[in-house]
């Protein structure tokens, strides 16, 4: 089923738990920092290419949040997953949809500190 069409041709976000770190303290344990993928926006390739998005470049999502890019056939048209609960993550989605677009400053975030060495 093709989800509804935006009139401004935004997308609908949905939220992603990634298996490792998005527990809140998780992610400040070095084995599971380590596992970490870091926040992503998962969209389908179409949506992409579209909104000429590039895999493992950034996206600035409605202005203020920029994260990497990962392209997944998986995805469904018309949304796009965003890791949420990850130090380097959003904590909640953005109200309504979302305007997303290419981030040409984008740089990797570091890996997160971690609070405890075991």
């Amino acid at each position: 089923r093709e989800p509804p069409e935006s009139p401004d041709g935004d997308l609908q976000l949905v939220p992603l738990h990634p298996i490792f770190g998005s527990e809140e303290l998780s992610a400040h344990s070095p084995p599971i920092a380590e596992r970490g993928t870091g926040a992503e926006l998962v969209i389908h390739p179409d949506d992409a290419a579209a909104l000429a998005l590039e895999d493992g470049r950034g996206a600035r999502i409605t202005g203020e949040e920029t994260v990497a890019v990962r392209i997944e056939a998986g995805m469904a048209k018309g949304c796009a997953g965003l890791s949420l609960g990850l130090l380097d993550a959003p904590q909640v989605l953005p109200a309504g949809n979302a305007a997303i677009a290419p981030d040409p400053d984008f740089k990797p975030r570091r890996a997160p500190e971690v609070i405890a060495r075991g």
